[in-house]
């Protein structure tokens, strides 16, 4: 296939409808260059369709787009659609994902800092976070992520996933990845780069981040390129929510680390472009096409506009390369008009730039790009480029949009932040929202030059980054030990671009300005026996756009700060979609008399890796096929060096005299004994190097989980991290086993006893959550706000419960609908369909938000979707109340966690629970307090020993008395925790601080046959 023809089949087109609806007679549609005949048509469809589902209300002519039809799986036939009878004649609920809403914006500062995760303030380590964070210079090695050489093939990217939904199929997306990132390899080895949607990479496949050195200059002396760099991928994708996962590679690097020390990923939806892989090279002075099919795009009234080109560029030999866009074969004048693209950049670089134009016409326009050399000497290469345009109205109900030039060059050889003329906008913010900043210009100068985005004039020094950092080619006569003294030959200037992403900006009675400020970084280089050459930085040709969304609902773009030991450092619930590897090792210590035969085996293996009623298919069914557990292996069974020995009277491993480091024995505990032998034993057939994915010298649980599964009468288990000796690691093939989980399993008889088998699978279930997903146990005593049988991080045991709604909707694996107008909806088992619905709190704070789901018991043991025994069905009804900044503190010291954060909303305890419970022993991580499940009744808790999970969900059935749930009354609680609800007396949708939620629920029943829920919602 020819490069021509490659080219035309990347040439799509996507057509965005406007309607304007005006009033109950009049529809108007406006669609530039569209035949009218075309127009007429579409006109009468809308209509048909206006009067059949009496779903469209009055609304001004700026209002938003109608929402989509809800699918229950986008996989799935239209047959499969659910049918919504609305009753107070509202529209239907949006998807988070609707056109209005179509920015997700992640920004990761100090990724170091984040990566290893530095606890919040403890005794012993004070402040360490942000003592990571202030340590040493702007590049000091704690704040970067290091990326050895030589990965076996793809490793995801910390910390760089993120998720969106889209409401309709064949939906463009454009996605960003902008990076301050560090190359020291050599011959311009590639930081190799890659955008996996669901799993299937984005266009245009794999680019080179970052080359190494490859200066033609021998004499050069200084080679430190910590620059930023960036790309915009693209993909289409069809309705429903998905998962973005940024992967890098350091395959061709076989020396040398590279680093990250910022990254941000921006996801527009419904927008196209067009992008390029190839290998092409310029030698001339010429303006010249680039190969790329030419952008058409559609400015609508008082629309502004963004041209992003995106590209991989080396420069071969020689000076500079330039750029210009092409807009209307030149009969509109771009900004900048011309740019250098690159400057002396002897190594392979992903750069992008941003370009726009003044007052230009509504109606359809095209762009396409050129480029030419400054002199014959130059010879540039492009290996892989993207063109996207973004051209939208300044400002609607729900969002903003603005891109402003930079007015005059900017010089500085200030330390201090200096403000970039004309780079300033003024955003209203109403209600919370997200902020994307994308700065795109020339970059130059002495040393290295920084730049932030600023907030009100003040600039956000957590989210600067190094723009460009010339690296300097200097004669011999030019040198003064390792400084030059002459300013020659400049080298990899250039354009530049970095997305900055502001989070949660609260409302605020006056717009904000906001902006972006330049300093130089390093000191002065001086000529003995005088003068001397000052670092500075350069800006020119820049643009700032500027995008704000609003913040409705939980945060798909960032997962809360509800991961496994969240109390203690950060961990965000990151979305999971793709393959994880698994080893099963079985050893036996032989508690009893009667060691373990091939049965357990073939056990162990049916129990973890079988197709059905197995931890493999459970994932499979729970994630909706996003997660497939892999087979790695089945070792053993091993028996343990001591097995069946007695020691003082009992089994030797459970002799604490032989352990503990104290005494100055090997292992820490006699758990820690049978995990270290099971895993040398498995060494000796088992080649674990293998799994080292990124060549760290460690296996972490993403590369490689390992579950050791030992016999036992009951069942318990453990995800731990790996630490079994007093002294020393466990390195077994040369890399150091961090994490594990433990498994006790009882004999199933090959899957006869169908009780021991589900507990067994559920045991490994829930720990696999823990090693795999990073989530946290919910489980406590004497609450009635965890899920107790809803969740598979709580009660497992004689059931075969999925993961909550608000778990599935964080991982990736649900579909969220913002409930935003009155009506009524109906609700399908979560076992038929992705969907939960959001209630969120307007206006104040969007990390608090209730989440609905709907949930069927399930009476077969092995029935093939799970939810057997939940013992309840009906309306699930979550209250979440994510960690703020203010949650990040010490709390072991004091006498109340409020002393330390009284603005953390998980901390407020709610109604009817006593302070010493709330606070108690279960403290140790947020999603225990900011996970509260709104039960009927709460007789849901520990009573004597017994738990009532009867009372978990809501709703009737056959024509029996209703059940509302409101926001206004005066709950009464009974006077003793195990009691149900006085007479009279229910629960209510307050938020945290008591206030009432705006949100009543009328007339909550279910059908058991169709296995759907259906309520009334009003709303204040």
């Amino acid at each position: 296939m020819n490069l021509e023809s490659s080219l035309s089949d990347l040439n799509h087109e996507i057509y965005v409808l406007y309607p304007i609806i005006a009033d109950r007679e009049k529809i108007i549609f406006r669609q530039n260059n569209r035949k009218m005949v075309f127009n007429f048509m579409i006109i009468i469809a809308i209509l048909f369709a206006n009067y059949a589902s009496e779903v469209f209300a009055q609304r001004s002519s700026s209002s938003r787009l109608p929402s989509h039809s809800l699918s229950p799986n986008p996989k799935k036939n239209d047959d499969d659609k659910r049918q919504i009878k609305p009753v107070f004649k509202m529209p239907r609920q949006k998807i988070i994902g609707r056109a209005s809403d179509n920015l997700y914006i992640r920004s990761e500062n100090y990724l170091g800092c984040k990566v290893n995760r530095n606890r919040y303030d403890t005794e012993n380590q004070i402040n360490k976070r942000d003592e990571c964070i202030n340590k040493g210079t702007f590049f000091s090695e704690e704040k970067e992520i290091v990326l050895p050489a030589e990965s076996k093939g793809f490793v995801d990217l910390p910390r760089m996933a993120s998720k969106f939904v889209a409401d309709k199929n064949n939906t463009g997306v454009a996605i960003t990845f902008s990076a301050l990132a560090d190359n020291y390899a050599y011959f311009d080895n590639p930081l190799l780069i890659r955008v996996l949607v669901d799993g299937e990479i984005a266009e245009p496949n794999e680019i080179t981040l970052l080359g190494g050195n490859d200066n033609p200059f021998t004499e050069q002396i200084d080679n430190v390129r910590s620059s930023v760099q960036s790309f915009t991928f693209m993909t289409n994708v069809d309705k429903g929510t998905h998962t973005v996962q940024v992967q890098y590679s350091t395959a061709a690097i076989d020396s040398g680390n590279s680093f990250l020390r910022n990254a941000s990923l921006k996801i527009n939806t419904e927008l196209s472009g067009k992008s390029v892989k190839t290998y092409i090279y310029n030698n001339s002075t010429n303006w010249s096409d680039i190969p790329l099919p030419e952008l058409e795009f559609e400015v609508p009234e008082n629309g502004d506009l963004v041209i992003n080109f995106s590209s991989v560029v080396k420069i071969e030999q020689g000076n500079s390369v330039l750029l210009k866009a092409i807009i209307d074969n030149g009969a509109v004048e771009s900004y900048p008009e011309q740019i250098v693209l690159a400057d002396k950049t002897y190594h392979t670089e992903a750069r992008s730039v941003g370009f726009t134009a003044n007052n230009l016409s509504p109606g359809t326009h095209s762009v396409r790009f050129e480029w030419r050399n400054v002199d014959a000497e130059t010879i540039t290469q492009l290996t892989a480029w993207s063109a996207v345009v973004k051209s939208t109205t300044q400002k609607d109900e729900d969002s903003f949009f603005d891109v402003v030039p930079q007015t005059d060059s900017l010089y500085t050889n200030d330390y201090e932040y200096v403000p970039v003329p004309g780079l300033e906008s003024d955003v209203e913010i109403d209600e919370v929202s997200d902020v994307a900043v994308t700065l795109s210009g020339y970059f130059s100068g002495i040393h290295y030059g920084v730049a932030t985005v600023s907030i009100d004039g003040v600039p956000q020094l957590d989210h600067e980054v190094s723009m460009h950092y010339g690296t300097r080619d200097c004669l011999e006569a030019d040198k003064s030990g390792f400084f030059c003294v002459k300013e020659t030959a400049l080298e990899n200037s250039g354009a530049r671009s970095y997305t900055f992403g502001i989070k949660n900006l609260p409302p605020k009675n006056s717009p904000y300005k906001i902006g972006i400020a330049l300093r130089k970084g390093g000191g002065t280089v001086v000529d003995p026996p005088g003068g001397g050459i000052y670092f500075h930085a350069i800006i020119d040709d820049s643009i700032m756009v500027v995008e704000k969304k609003r913040r409705v609902g939980p945060d798909l773009a960032v997962g809360p700060n509800m991961g496994r030991g969240s109390k203690k450092f950060e961990t965000i619930i990151e979305p999971i979609y793709g393959t994880r590897q698994l080893l099963t090792i079985i050893i036996d210590p032989v508690y009893d008399s009667n060691p373990i035969d091939t049965l357990f085996y073939v056990d162990i293996d049916d129990t973890i890796n079988g197709d059905a009623s197995s931890v493999k298919d459970y994932y499979h069914v729970v994630s909706k096929g996003r997660l497939q557990i892999e087979k790695a292996g089945l070792m053993g069974p091993y028996f343990a060096e001591h097995a069946g020995e007695i020691s003082n009277g009992v089994n030797y491993y459970k002799d604490k005299s032989n352990f503990g480091c104290d005494e100055g024995k090997e292992f820490k505990s006699g758990g820690d004994a049978i995990h270290a032998e099971a895993i040398l034993q498995a060494d000796n057939s088992f080649d674990f190097s293998q799994f080292d994915l990124n060549n760290d010298g460690k296996l972490v649980p993403s590369e490689l989980g390992i579950l050791i599964a030992i016999p036992a009468g009951t069942n318990a288990g453990s995800s731990i991290a790996f630490k079994p000796y007093c002294k020393g690691k466990l390195v077994v093939d040369g890399v150091e086993i961090t994490e594990m989980v433990h498994f006790n399993a009882q004999v199933t008889n090959f899957g006869e006893d169908l009780d021991k088998k589900s507990n067994n699978m559920m045991t490994a279930a829930h720990e696999i959550g823990h090693h795999f997903l990073a989530l946290d146990d919910m489980y406590t005593e004497g609450m009635f706000t965890t899920p107790g049988k809803l969740s598979t991080m709580d009660q497992i045991f004689d059931s075969t419960t999925h993961l909550d709604g608000f778990h599935k909707l964080h991982l990736g694996w649900a579909r969220p609908s913002i409930l935003d107008e009155s009506r009524e909806f109906t609700l399908l088992d979560v076992k038929k369909n992705e969907d939960v619905f959001i209630l969120p709190r307007r206006y104040t704070d969007a990390r608090e938000y209730i989440v609905l789901e709907s949930r069927f018991n399930e009476s077969t043991i092995d029935f093939d979707q799970y939810d057997y025994n939940i013992l309840d069905s009906g309306l699930g009804v979550y209250h979440i109340a994510e960690p703020e900044e203010s949650c990040k503190t010490n709390y072991e010291e004091l006498d109340s966690p409020l002393d330390a954060a009284p603005d953390c909303k998980p901390l407020l305890k709610p109604i009817c629970m006593s302070e010493e419970i709330w606070l108690g022993g279960h403290f140790s991580n947020f999603i225990r307090t900011g996970f509260r499940l709104i039960s009927p009744d709460l007789s849901h808790k520990d009573t004597n020993g017994n738990t009532d999970y009867t009372e978990s969900l809501f709703g009737v059935g056959g024509g029996a008395t209703t059940v509302d749930l409101l926001d206004d009354g005066v709950m009464s609680c009974p006077a003793n925790i195990g009691d149900p609800l006085p007479d009279g007396s229910s629960p209510y949708l307050f938020w945290v601080d008591g206030s009432p939620s705006g949100y009543r629920l009328f007339d909550i029943e279910i059908d058991a046959i169709a296995n759907k829920t259906s309520f009334s919602l009003k709303i204040d």
